[in-house]
């Protein structure tokens, strides 16, 4: 499971501090969207619907430079990749721990079978 990851002095940023409570909202919101959904930081117009994103408040989060416009419509989140897991990243975290336990899995049903346990 991908974490959206926040520094501990995030609530006092200059760039946060010149945003309301709204858009500091929206800001939190997208963000575990973004990371749940691995959207490596973009916000669709789809996803703003979704998040019942008002317009003042998208502009405020662009204004202070905690998103970029992008050109498919929407935003990305400023420096998402400096800050947070990449789509491949969790993706490969994710085939990592499968194989992992899959050998985990099968060392211990060889293990019982060499030792004549059933299950």
């Amino acid at each position: 499971m991908p974490w959206f990851k926040l520094d501990d002095s995030t609530y006092d940023h200059p760039k946060i501090v010149q945003v309301s409570d709204g858009a500091f909202r929206l800001w939190i919101t997208a963000g575990l969207y973004c990371a749940r959904h691995l959207t490596d930081g973009i916000i669709s117009p789809g996803t703003l619907k979704v998040l019942q994103a008002k317009g003042r408040h998208c502009d405020e989060l662009w204004s202070a430079g905690l998103w970029e416009r992008i050109p498919e419509g929407g935003y990305r989140f400023h420096d998402w990749h400096d800050y947070q897991p990449t789509r491949e990243d969790v993706q490969r975290r994710r085939e990592i721990d499968r194989q992992r336990k899959k050998s985990w899995r099968e060392a211990k049903a060889a293990k019982r079978q060499s030792e004549g346990q059933e299950w």
